[in-house]
């Protein structure tokens, strides 16, 4: 028995390559690191690309902390021991109905690692479905050596040289599907794929009431913050229109926070001065 799988989960994960569900994070928590991921794609002027889309808990607080949970580390130490060692964290992003696909391979053809015990441990802040492209393994073919790749240089590969491993039986693949907040864990040497996502996510397309604010109010501002809130400062507010009297515009200093994860509104303070229309608001690097 490890410290937090199961004496027949290793087992299960030695002889197949890999494990699933672990918690990694709640649901609510893992909804907030993809707005702030998605907050940071609107600043930065659209989907990641490049460099950014590797080694992200050296650019985000927030995924620095995901991967020192103890609910991943856990299971990571039961599989390969103590002394965890994060090389990587790399972020794989299909857009809704997006032709993007990754081919089958296996990493250790060329991530160049001299070690066995190495996994990795994928975590979902969408829920990854048959229908949106999740990963697709090989059972046991972690077991052998490494298979023969060809680079291809396809257009829609997510892979940077289109490598693939020919002739992969489909019929014996699994699909690895996990909820949002949930994680896989698989070896570094079973061969995966994971088809385009055929889903409307984000959102599913449809909007959902997200509760009243506590003061009704119109050219206002509204920003993300670091951890996953949203400020809403200032604006204007109409009074209501009298019997032979006409409606008066009054100018806010109120603010109030919404929180996504409990769809609830709560009051953030008065500010020295009135801000209406016309005012901006600035998220500053330390996150206020």
């Amino acid at each position: 028995m490890g410290k937090v799988l199961a004496k027949q989960e290793i087992e299960q994960f030695r002889r197949d390559g890999y494990y699933l569900p672990i918690q990694a994070a709640d649901k609510g928590e893992a909804e907030g690191m993809r707005r702030q991921l998605e907050d940071y794609e609107s600043r930065t002027g659209g989907p990641l690309h490049g460099a950014p889309r590797y080694k992200g808990h050296l650019l985000f607080k927030w995924m620095s902390d995901l991967i020192r949970k103890p609910k991943i580390l856990d299971a990571v130490e039961d599989l390969i021991g103590p002394n965890v060692l994060v090389w990587s964290t790399d972020w794989w992003i299909k857009e809704a109905r997006s032709p993007q696909f990754v081919s089958w391979h296996q990493d250790s053809q060329y991530w160049g690692l001299d070690t066995t015990k190495l996994v990795t441990v994928w975590v979902a802040l969408s829920p990854s479905t048959v229908d949106s492209g999740c990963k697709r393994v090989l059972p046991g073919s972690h077991t052998g050596p490494d298979l023969a790749h060809v680079e291809t240089y396809h257009d829609d590969n997510m892979l940077t040289r289109g490598q693939q491993i020919d002739g992969i039986d489909e019929d014996q693949s699994v699909n690895l599907e996990v909820d949002t907040g949930q994680a896989a864990i698989f070896a570094f040497r079973i061969a995966h794929a994971s088809h385009p996502n055929k889903s409307d996510d984000p959102e599913v397309s449809q909007w959902s009431p997200a509760g009243n604010m506590l003061l009704d109010r119109f050219d206002h501002t509204a920003t993300m913050l670091s951890n996953g809130l949203i400020l809403m400062v200032g604006g204007d507010k109409e009074t209501g229109a009298q019997l032979y009297t006409q409606s008066k515009r009054i100018t806010l200093q109120d603010s109030e926070l919404y929180d996504p994860a409990t769809n609830s509104w709560s009051s953030a303070g008065d500010m020295p001065n009135p801000h209406g229309s016309g005012h901006t608001a600035t998220l500053l690097d330390n996150g206020k």
